[in-house]
């Protein structure tokens, strides 16, 4: 994941003018653009280079938005819900889980044959309150276990990866080794994310454990 960062950051003002170009391109004549070769879908361009490509998408706009819907069918190869799988989304009662985003999400995915990732287990925002409010650390890990256990369960085989952690770095906290000084790390300590990766594969022992983040190319 981090690669690829790099990757898209050393190539952005290659991108650029090739978006450039694109839109010079919707602004041609049409003969010249029917004389012209289509380009090829996102999708198609990583494929040669071994990549997946996709989109952060939200289930409102998948069902309400048709051109919306056709453009990730037709460009990506992989997706991942935006914020239907965060805490506050999925799991905002104590005794509630939420499944209608993730399952319209799914679904979609399934019936395009596009792949599915899962973001995320733990962060440091878009916990309830009610997550928050565990002090112990004990219940808080029983806690982390079970809801990984629920929602990576009902996808089981669904999902080719999940986003274990999100954002866990930031030395200017200045923690040792450059942890986030978040909620997981303040209750759990470090052993957040062994918790989180046993759970997983306990869960789905197919699914890819990874790890997100993005800045990294200026910190320290």
């Amino acid at each position: 994941m981090l690669r690829k960062t790099a990757f898209m950051s050393s190539n952005r003002r290659g991108f650029l003018k090739n978006s450039a170009a694109l839109m010079l391109g919707a602004a041609l004549p049409l003969p010249v653009l029917a004389s012209s070769a289509p380009f090829p879908a996102l999708k198609t361009v990583a494929a040669r280079r071994h990549l997946l490509f996709g989109f952060a998408v939200r289930p409102d706009s998948l069902q309400s938005d048709a051109r919306y819907r056709q453009f990730v069918a037709s460009q990506a190869s992989i997706i991942v819900p935006e914020n239907a799988l965060k805490w506050i989304a999925v799991h905002p009662a104590r005794d509630r889980y939420d499944f209608t985003g993730p399952d319209a999400i799914a679904a979609f995915a399934r019936e395009q044959g596009i792949l599915l990732r899962g973001h995320t287990f733990c962060w440091h925002r878009a916990l309830p309150g009610w997550v928050q409010d565990i002090a112990d650390p004990t219940e808080l890990e029983k806690v982390l276990r079970q809801h990984i256990s629920t929602v990576a369960g009902r996808y089981r085989g669904q999902i080719q990866s999940w986003d274990v952690a999100n954002e866990i770095i930031n030395p200017a906290d200045g923690q040792p080794g450059g942890w986030r000084n978040s909620f997981w790390y303040q209750r759990l300590g470090t052993r957040y994310m062994e918790i989180a990766c046993e759970a997983l594969h306990q869960a789905d022992p197919h699914a890819v454990i990874c790890y997100n983040d993005y800045g990294l190319e200026s910190d320290d």
